[in-house]
Formats: C-alpha cells, structure tokens, sequence
C-alpha cells in the first residue's frame, strides 16, 4: 500500500488558505495575461499562457467548470485580438490566435484526461483503504531497507547459510526487527493488541514478540533474503495489557515493491481457537485414560496371571531355601542359588506392576524419542496370557535397529493393545488363529502393521471402521479404533485399514514421522516437550 495523503475530490483537492490562493492567482495571471496580450507592443502568442491558468484552475474545478473556464481564457484571447486588430484578419496575427487557443484546447484536453486519471486513482484508493480498514485480519507494513542492509552484511560473512546462522543468533534476530520500521497498521492490529491507537502500535511492535517467536522471524528473515514470494507459520505475540496472543502469521514480499525493501504480514488470532483444540486434547487424553482402565478390566485374568507366575516362584524358591537351611549341615550353596531366583522373580513382579500403573496413570502426554519396536514388545508383555487364553500363534517381523520416534509411550503402546485385541477379537471363529506384527522404516516415518487371519472387513465398514461409537463387536464399545486414529493423528501420523489380499483377515496399519522428522516438522513442540522432560521447562 502506499501512503501518500488520500486524493480529495477533483474539484477540492486542497483545503484551508490553498483553495482561495490557487483561484486568486488564476484569476491575477488571467488579467495580466490579458493586459500584456492586449496593451504589450510584443507581437508574440502571449495567450498560449492562458495554459497555466487552466492548470490553476483544474485542482480546483471539475469537468464542465474547468471546460468554462477554458472557454473564457479563448474569449479573452479573441477579445484581445478584436482590440488590437480589430475585424482585420491579418495573417500573423490569425495565426498567432490561432495557435493560442490551440494551446487553450490542448491543454484543457490534458488537464481533463488528468482529472479522469487522477478520478480512477483515487476510487482505487479509497477502495483499498477500505479493505484494509474493515478487514477482520490484522495487516501490517514494513519497511525494511534498514533489515535487508544489516543482513547483506552478515550473508557477506557466513555465505549462504543465513536462515541457520539467524537461528543460532537470536540477539542478531532482535536487532533486525528493532531496524525494522512499522509503516502502517490496520484497525484490526490495533484491537488485537490492544493498543490505543496505531501510533501505539508502529512505535513499539518489536517490544510485543516473546523470544520463543525468534525462530519464526528469523525463518521469515532468511526467507525475505532469499528472495521468495512469502513466508507464513504459527507465532506468539504479547498485547500491551500483557496478554500472550497466538496468531498465525502471512508475510508477503511484492516482487514490484522488491526494490523498496516492504513486506506486508498479516496476522490471524488463533487464541481462542488454540484454546479450543487445547480442551479437545485434554478431553481425547482423558477418553484414552478412560479406555486403557476399561482396556486392563478385560485383561484381568492376564494381569492375574502376570503377577501370580513370579508371586508363585518366589513361594517355591523361597520354601526350597527353608529346606535347604534345615539340612545339617545346611546346603548355603542352595541357599543362594534360591535367593538369587528370589530377587528375579521378584525384579519381574515388579515390572509387571510397573507396566501396569503406566497403563493406568492420567498424565499428561509427552513427546520424546522412544523406539517403537519396544513399544511393541511392551504391548506383547502385557497381553501374553491374552495370546495364550485365544490361542493365537504370535509371529513378530520387527525392523532391526531402532525405529525411533517422537511421542508419548503409554499412548502409542495403547494404540498397539487396541489393534491387538481387535485381530484377536477378529479371529474368534478362525480355525487358525495367527497374529502378525510388522514394523519397518520408510522414508522419514516408521509403519507398524497389525495382521490377522479373522473374519476381514466388509466393504460397507470400511469409511466407518475409525468413526466412534462405530462396532461391530456385540458388546463393543465402538471406542477403540477411534481412540487410536485420534492418537496416530495427534503425532502427526495416519492410521489406515486393508483387507488381506489373497487371503482372510486384515491388516491395521500407522505410520509415524520419525523424531528427526518431527522435530523438523515442529521443533518448538519436540524440544519444549524435551525441555520439560529434564526439567528445564
């Protein structure tokens, strides 16, 4: 946008003392051109500066009263010829009055085609001001000429590689946005922070971003030095009551304004919305909690047996050491080897209860990196007596090596138990019941896969299968696939179902970024969960 003064109407573009001093020298330089014209012993076109009478008078009159105007500077000029040459029509002096009102017409033609130009301007102004002053959106012009000489500077020293010396450098981030110089700003800026006027705002801008907003500038900095068209992403940014306000940010770099050195950003308040998703994850985490309590009340007998197997060794081990003590002399040897099988089983006790009371705890979900094929072999753990119980034959094709991702482990290894259950469940009337778990490393995401050899999927299920409240267990709760996909798609991954292709059953299937992936995709989110893990957040 540019910000010269609004054009007023073409018959008032000045106000105060200039419209009567525009019209009082129209009206002087007239007379005196008449005068001279008339009285003057130069026999020259003195009436083609009639012109700059006209040129005075088109700021002040439009249309027909610039043309009466026009019409009264030729009526001087041929009153002025009638004076001096009478009804004589002498050749030099025809053409000298003729060339005048030429000169009349001519320039009443320019000043005319100059209203109707300058008219088109200023509806496009004035449309344009309306738009950005009635938009809901808060835009916002900068001028950075001062920016864009500091870091040709610093490209001249660290080469090509601007956007990660910026981000290594948040103090040279600040200094750009301090050179930075707030042109103009919207009514809708100013409401969003909260400001008194836009004075406010253009003065004091770079004093409202928080630091956990230099990564994003200084991405938007690289991105203005690269030359690109735009720049946009998610920020935060802090109102002048103090209020943290989170936007989504829109930059744009005009390539005909390039050499100007604008940027135009727009800013969307996304508070309340980020407010709204933020109780929708508190309220899935919850639901997932619900479900993983609900999950451990059907795997009773497993969990019972779990525990009971080390309990009843230590019994045994424990007993056999009584014996062995009461020998004479005793079997301290035997004693030993007892107690040692003592503290195993009693070691493997208390892993059972530990991976229960995660299953159980509510906590909130974290991301960090974890391999995902321990995650699997966690998930198998808890449900072996429910493997055994349904009799199926459990197959593993695990990647070798860590397939590392960025996530919460209780949450991803629900997500395992959910389509583990679910194949057993499948494979009730199956005649051969195996079950498969795959896991493999793609490009920049990792893929687990459930199969099973039950009942398969009918073609009518398949849009509805990730739908809650949608079973097709008798009983079912129609909560699990669902819980699944809402967790899958929370790490920024995709859940998907197929039937087996040559054969019964079917295959449920996510995929996950992997940690180096995610923290691609959203460092803030990866570190500050990291951050927050080792207590420095």
């Amino acid at each position: 946008m540019s910000h010269r003064p609004f054009l007023d109407a073409p018959n008032a573009p000045s106000r105060g003392p200039v419209r009567p001093l525009f019209a009082l020298s129209a009206v002087v330089l007239a007379a005196a051109i008449f005068l001279f014209d008339t009285y003057a012993p130069i026999e020259i076109a003195i009436s083609v500066l009639y012109g700059i009478v006209i040129l005075l008078a088109a700021p002040l009159f439009a249309g027909s009263a610039l043309a009466f105007v026009a019409a009264g500077c030729a009526l001087l000029t041929v009153l002025s010829y009638v004076i001096v040459h009478g009804t004589d029509m002498l050749g030099a002096a025809v053409l000298r009055c003729m060339v005048s009102l030429a000169a009349i017409v001519i320039t009443t033609v320019l000043a005319l085609r100059m209203q109707a130009a300058m008219a088109v301007l200023r509806a496009s102004e004035h449309r344009y001001r309306r738009i950005f002053e009635s938009t809901a959106v808060g835009i916002w012009e900068e001028d950075y000429t001062g920016v864009a000489a500091l870091l040709r500077e610093v490209e001249q020293q660290v080469g090509d590689d601007l956007e990660a010396h910026l981000l290594a450098h948040p103090e040279l981030v600040a200094r750009c946005m301090r050179r930075a110089r707030t042109v103009d700003v919207n009514a809708a800026a100013v409401r969003m922070l909260q400001a008194t006027d836009k004075r406010q705002v253009i003065e004091s801008l770079p004093d409202l971003f928080l630091p956990e907003s230099f990564g994003l500038q200084a991405r938007l900095l690289a991105a203005f030095m690269a030359g690109r068209d735009g720049f946009e992403g998610a920020n935060a940014i802090r109102s002048f009551n103090g209020e943290r306000r989170s936007v989504l940010i829109a930059a744009t770099f005009p390539p005909h304004m390039r050499q100007e050195e604008h940027v135009f950003v727009s800013v969307l308040d996304v508070t309340e919305r980020s407010k709204t998703e933020q109780a929708l994850e508190q309220t899935r985490a919850e639901l997932a909690h619900v479900t993983r309590v609900a999950t451990m009340g059907e795997l009773t007998a497993s969990i019972a047996h779990e525990v009971n197997q080390p309990l009843a060794a230590v019994v045994t081990q424990a007993e056999a050491a009584l014996r062995w003590l009461r020998r004479t002399p005793p079997e301290l040897g035997e004693v030993s080897d007892a107690l040692n099988a003592i503290v195993l089983q009693g070691r493997r006790a208390g892993e059972v209860v530990r991976r229960l009371r995660a299953m159980s705890r509510d906590v909130e979900p974290s991301r960090m990196p974890i391999d995902i094929n321990e995650v699997v072999q966690e998930a198998v753990a808890l449900l072996r007596r429910e493997l055994t119980d349904h009799a199926v034959e459990l197959r593993l094709a695990l990647a070798a090596g860590k397939l590392e991702v960025a996530g919460d482990r209780i949450q991803l290894q629900q997500v395992v138990i959910n389509l583990m259950m679910n194949g057993m469940q499948a494979m009730d009337a199956a005649p051969a019941r195996v079950l498969e778990i795959r896991s493999r490393h793609l490009a920049e995401a990792v893929e687990i896969a459930v199969v099973d050899c039950g009942r398969g999927l009918p073609e009518a299920d398949m849009t509805r299968l990730f739908t809650a409240f949608f079973t097709t267990r008798e009983h079912g709760m129609g909560m699990g696939l669902s819980i699944c996909r809402s967790i899958v798609e929370s790490h920024g991954g995709r859940i998907r179902a197929e039937r087996n292709a040559g054969m019964p059953g079917a295959t449920f299937a996510f995929t996950l970024p992997t940690h180096a992936a995610a923290i691609a995709a959203r460092p803030d989110d990866v570190a500050g969960s990291a951050a927050a893990r080792h207590g420095t957040a």
